[in-house]
């Protein structure tokens, strides 16, 4: 099976038994806003699937966007390219790409992830109209988005 057209936002994970978000023979896909607390944050294995008479269906993992994320590590394997969109990442141990910060990331509550005040990720996100515009509770994202799956400080949404 080939994984297309998919987009992979505002998850919490926690307590995941193997790597967070893993892609296998996939192709068009944006990861952005996730947080992963602990364990294995992201990975790519390049699988190159075939057909029935052997033809080669995908190689590898293509077109791959991972932005303003928080994780844990990073893997991708050599056979993969690089994302085409790899930026502004908090990345406890690793990583690559542009507007990449390494280390804590300075959650205010070990339960919830919600980002103190003074962590690396408030206000860094990169900014693109291809952001989703709620966080993982549904509120708003402000014009300058933080990094993972919670925006600092953001409002509950108001129901009619």
């Amino acid at each position: 099976m080939i994984s297309n057209d998919i987009l992979v936002a505002n998850n919490v994970i926690h307590g995941w038994g193997a790597k967070a978000i893993e892609l296998d023979a996939s192709h068009d896909i944006d990861i952005v806003f996730n947080t992963v607390a602990d364990g294995d944050g992201f990975g790519t294995w390049a699988r190159v699937p075939v057909d029935t008479g052997g033809n080669t269906i995908l190689e590898g993992n293509q077109a791959v966007r991972l932005w303003n994320n928080i994780l844990t590590n990073v893997s991708i394997d050599g056979a993969d390219p690089q994302p085409t969109v790899y930026s502004n990442n908090l990345v406890v141990e690793g990583g690559g790409g542009d507007g990449l910060l390494n280390g804590d990331p300075g959650y205010a509550d070990q339960t919830t992830y919600e980002l103190a005040a003074s962590s690396p990720a408030v206000d860094s996100g990169l900014v693109t109209g291809n952001n989703p515009n709620d966080d993982a509770l549904g509120r708003v994202r402000d014009g300058k988005p933080d990094r993972g799956a919670l925006e600092h400080g953001a409002t509950a949404p108001v129901c009619p």
